[in-house]
Order: structure tokens, then C-alpha cells, then sequence
């Protein structure tokens, strides 16, 4: 009985003195939680608090204690570190959601301040495991988004937005539910975060109606102070919006008051975004003084953290093509050096979206001008002045086959991915009844279309060149209001467009064969005939909607992925 009692007592009073611990780290955190990220003066009440969790062997003090540090700590190398005493700390508690918290944490650490895309996964995956044991949505959905932001800067875009959408999604319907400040404010974070990286993946797709609905959508939550930084990132958009409609101006207005939003969180990364849109919208504007000002703003950032974004590439470009090599080669040289330091970086750091920058360059031709460009300058000749402008406008003719090849090599491996997915597209297609549409017609009737249209495509009737609705309708016993409408509301397409899928979905099954390359050898009056078309021009105008590439191109990528000649 006595042991019992002793026992008692010793357990009440280890809760009280976690009760107590608790109580002291919240006292010394008012002291400083107004203070903003990477703020020193945090750093020694910060301290307090971990050498009181560690005096009271509170390891879930200490681990939130460790946090702060992250937070407060302007130096990279102290915030690793205190993120690897958290995850210490947070193991100690064997609290799933605490040790996926810190988790989370490094792997911000190493993506926001170190760029190690990498590692930052790795302790992502640790984190999502941790939270699914946890059983916490929240926690679940905000490790998700940081996936998300991987996938979305390293240039998979597509991939990213069901990401993010998911979790914009789930925070605002948490938003609706959620009554303590600390709640909404931490929900709201996350939409609007959310919202915000899926405006940047539409925007990079052109999907720009996508990023007009989504700015609409976050304007509300951000008359909020608590979200400047929020606020920032929208009218980062915003102001690249108002860019792409023309309205420079504006564009300049709108980026100008984002970067001082955004200075405060020395997010590099879209400041140097902004600064390009702002630089360039003072080129449109014909300002090139100014404009040359902002895109060295770009440059000041790379050469201090070698961060290389698209933009960073595409200033670089600009700044090398409003400068002459004649007149100024020092400059000139300068700008392809620093276009080719920020390509390898892409090349390294970001493989995926490196290849689909809309302007690249030719490494070895941009090597090439650059030693023309440094002899230039020891030289003095004016011969040699004079080859350089030879030199530039070959180079310009380099710069724009190269491009034109890299977006076919692009476009054609995202049609080969199309070609791959087709049979899974079929396999998990949704039944009729799951498919939401405005009815009509019963589903006995839209089932019957559907099956005859299937065996209409089975047995290639669109290779007929002369088969119309007018045609076809008779042919499988449809009426001619029947076949339209199915066409258009469960194809998504008018018929014209419909046959003109099929014939080039066709041709090019056969031409991407891996045993018969006999389609490979044909010219394009033959590959329309085969594929029901009138006319070689008919067929290479709809290969390239449809396909993205035209039948040409895509048979040079094909010769070359086979090793034919």
C-alpha cells in the first residue's frame, strides 16, 4: 500500500512539473512570438527555453523550444542544427505527430535554405509517414503541400496541382469549422499557400483562366495583416498577370508592392521572379536604363546564393540580347558566363524543368562565342569586332535551332507518355453512371451510342475519308441528334474534331511501332491516306494540334530513339 501511495505521488508531481514546464516555455515565448522570421533578438529568450526543457527533461518544451530557434536563427548552419536537435527531442517524446513535425521541419530546411530537393524529400517521407500514424489531417495535408512545392519547382507541374488542390481543399473546409484564432490562422496559411503554388503550376501550363479564378479566390483573406507575406505572393501574380495582358504599367505597380512584402521573408527565389517581370516590363515600356537595373537585381542575388530559377536564365538572356558585342564585349562575355553558370545549375538541380525552359541555349555555341568575345576584347582588332557580329548572328541561328529542337524532344516525350497511358486511360475509365453529365436522352439510348461508336472505332471506320455524321448515323442505325449529342457530351468534342482525333491517334500508333517502321519511311501525302485524310497539309496541321509536334519532327525523334537512319 505504501508503495502504491509513493508511486502516486511521484507521478503526480512529474505532471506538475510538465504542467510547469509548459507553462514557463509559454511566459518566455510571449516575450518574443511577435517578433518576425529570422529575427536574432529571439534568439536568447529562445535559449531560456531550451536550457529550461532540458532542466525539466520536458522534451516536448524543448522540441517546441528547438522550433523557435529554427524560426528566429538568421544563419543557415544553426537552423540545420536546431532542426536536428528537434527531431532529437521530438523521438524522445514517441508522440507520432511531434517527431513528424520536426521531420517536416529539416526538410524545409534543407529545401528553403540549402536547396537539396533530395534530402528535403527524404525527411517529407519521413514526416507523411509519422502523420499518418498520428492520424492528423492537418499535419497530413501541410506535409503533402511541401511535397507539392518540391514537384512544382523542380518542373513537374501536373503532377504538383493534385497536390495542391487537395490540400487547398482541405483547409478551407476546415476554415469553415474552425473557431480559435490560432486554428484560422494556421488554416488559412495553408489555403492561401496552397492557392498560391497552384496559380504558379496553371501559370507555367498557360492555363491562365485556372490563375484569374484562383487570385479571385484568395482576395478576400488577404486584407488580413497576419498575411502579408501571403499577400506578397498574389500580387507577385497578379503583377505577372497584368504583364502577360500588356498593361506594363501596372505590372510594375503591382510587382514593386510585392517585393516589399516579400523582402521580409527573404524569399529570394520570387523576388528574383518579380524583379525579372519588372525589369522587362520597363524593356516593354522602352526604358531600358531602368529595366537593366532590375535584371542586375536578379544578377546581385545569383552571384550571392547561386539560386537559379527559369527566370534567372531567362534575365540573363535578355540583358545578353539587348547587349552588342561590338560595342560592349566585356559585358556581353559576363552575361553568357553567368547564363552558363545558372544552365549547369538548372542542369543539375533542376533536370525536368531545365529541358522545357522555353529559351536554352546551345552550351558548347555559348562557350564557343564567349572565348570569340574575351579574344575580342585582348585583341582590338576590328576584324575580329567585325567576326563577332558574324559570330552573333550565328550564334542567333544556333540559339534558335536549338530551340526549336528541344521543344520537339520535349513534345515528343510527353506524347510518348500520352501513347503509354492510352491502354490505362481505357482499363480505369469510369462507368456511364458515374460519369456526371446533363441527361437528355436515357442511358439506354446513351449506352447503345456509346457501344456502336466503341465498334465503329474498333473495326476503323474513320479511315473512310468520305464518312460524315450525315453517313455514319445510318450506318449504326443512330439518329443524327443521338450520335451529336453523345459525341459532344461524352467525347467532349463535335464530330469533325472526333474523327480528326482518331485518324491522327491512328497514324501515330503506328508510326511509334517498335517491330514495323515501315510508316517511318513514308512521306506525309502517304501517311494521310492511311489515316483517312485528304491532303498532306490537313495531316500535318492536326498531327501538330493533336500531337504537339509535327509529322516530321516527331519521325526524326523516332529514327533517333530507334537508331535508324
Amino acid at each position: 500500500m505504501g508503495r502504491n501511495i509513493l508511486l502516486l505521488w511521484i507521478l503526480i508531481g512529474s505532471v506538475c512539473t510538465a504542467q510547469n514546464s509548459v507553462i514557463q516555455y509559454t511566459l518566455i515565448q510571449e516575450t518574443y512570438e511577435n517578433l518576425t522570421e529570422n529575427d536574432a533578438r529571439a534568439l536568447p529568450s529562445v535559449r531560456k527555453n531550451i536550457a529550461l526543457g532540458k532542466k525539466n527533461q520536458n522534451f516536448k518544451h524543448l522540441m517546441y523550444a528547438y522550433e523557435d530557434a529554427v524560426y528566429y536563427s538568421p544563419q543557415n548552419a544553426a537552423k540545420l542544427k536546431y532542426a536536428d536537435s528537434a527531431i532529437a527531442a521530438a523521438t524522445r517524446t514517441k508522440d507520432p505527430a511531434l517527431i513528424s513535425k520536426a521531420y517536416l521541419g529539416r526538410g524545409i530546411v534543407y529545401y528553403f535554405n540549402y536547396r537539396m530537393y533530395d534530402k528535403a524529400l527524404h525527411e517529407y517521407l519521413f514526416a507523411a509517414e509519422y502523420a499518418e500514424e498520428a492520424g492528423d489531417s492537418y499535419l497530413i495535408h501541410k506535409v503533402k503541400y511541401h511535397i507539392g512545392v518540391v514537384r512544382n519547382y523542380l518542373g513537374y507541374y501536373q503532377q504538383a496541382i493534385p497536390f495542391f488542390k487537395e490540400c487547398s481543399n482541405f483547409f478551407a473546409h476546415q476554415l469553415k469549422s474552425a473557431k480559435h484564432s490560432a486554428v484560422r490562422y494556421n488554416n488559412t496559411r495553408g489555403y492561401l499557400n496552397s492557392t498560391h503554388q497552384m496559380t504558379i503550376s496553371y501559370r507555367h501550363l498557360g492555363k491562365y483562366n485556372k490563375v484569374d479564378s484562383l487570385l479571385k479566390s484568395a482576395e478576400p483573406y488577404l486584407t488580413n495583416p497576419q498575411f502579408a507575406q501571403e499577400k506578397g505572393y498574389f500580387l507577385k501574380e497578379k503583377g505577372i498577370a497584368s504583364f502577360r495582358n500588356h498593361r506594363y504599367r501596372e505590372a510594375i505597380d503591382t510587382l514593386m508592392a510585392a517585393t516589399q512584402l516579400m523582402s521580409e521573408k527573404k524569399d529570394e527565389g520570387m523576388l528574383a521572379v518579380a524583379w525579372y517581370y519588372i525589369g522587362n516590363s520597363f524593356f516593354k515600356m522602352n526604358d531600358s536604363h531602368t529595366g537593366t537595373a532590375y535584371l542586375q537585381k536578379v544578377d546581385s542575388l545569383f552571384r550571392k546564393n547561386k539560386l537559379a530559377v527559369p527566370e534567372v536564365h531567362s534575365t540573363y538572356e535578355l540583358l545578353f540580347k539587348k547587349t552588342d558585342p561590338a560595342e560592349k564585349p566585356e559585358e556581353a562575355t559576363y552575361y553568357i558566363g553567368q547564363l552558363l553558370k545558372s544552365d549547369s545549375i538548372l542542369q543539375a538541380e533542376l533536370p525536368y524543368l531545365s529541358s522545357r525552359i522555353f529559351r536554352e541555349y546551345d552550351v558548347k555555341a555559348l562557350h564557343a562565342e564567349k572565348e570569340k568575345l574575351l579574344k575580342a576584347k585582348a585583341v582590338g582588332d576590328g576584324i575580329v569586332i567585325f567576326s563577332l557580329i558574324v559570330s552573333a548572328a550565328l550564334l542567333s541561328f544556333l540559339i534558335r535551332a536549338y530551340i526549336r529542337e528541344k521543344r520537339n524532344t520535349a513534345a515528343y516525350q510527353k506524347l510518348q507518355l500520352r501513347l503509354q497511358s492510352v491502354q490505362q486511360d481505357v482499363e480505369t475509365a469510369s462507368p456511364i453512371s458515374d460519369l456526371p453529365r446533363k441527361m437528355e436522352y436515357s442511358m439506354e439510348i446513351v449506352g447503345e451510342v456509346l457501344q456502336k461508336l466503341q465498334s465503329f472505332e474498333d473495326r476503323h471506320g474513320f479511315l473512310d475519308p468520305d464518312v460524315t455524321m450525315a453517313t455514319l448515323g445510318p450506318q449504326l442505325g443512330i439518329t443524327k441528334n443521338h450520335l451529336s449529342y453523345v459525341i459532344n457530351e461524352y467525347k467532349k468534342m463535335n464530330f469533325r474534331t472526333y474523327l480528326a482525333h482518331l485518324r491522327i491517334q491512328y497514324i501515330t500508333t503506328l508510326m511509334n511501332s517498335d517491330t514495323d517502321t515501315l510508316y517511318l519511311r513514308m512521306d506525309n501525302e502517304a501517311l494521310a491516306q492511311a489515316c483517312g485524310l485528304r491532303s498532306r497539309q490537313q495531316l500535318s496541321r492536326l498531327f501538330h494540334e493533336i500531337n504537339g509536334i509535327t509529322p516530321g519532327d516527331f519521325i526524326r525523334q523516332r529514327n533517333k530513339e530507334l537508331n535508324l537512319n
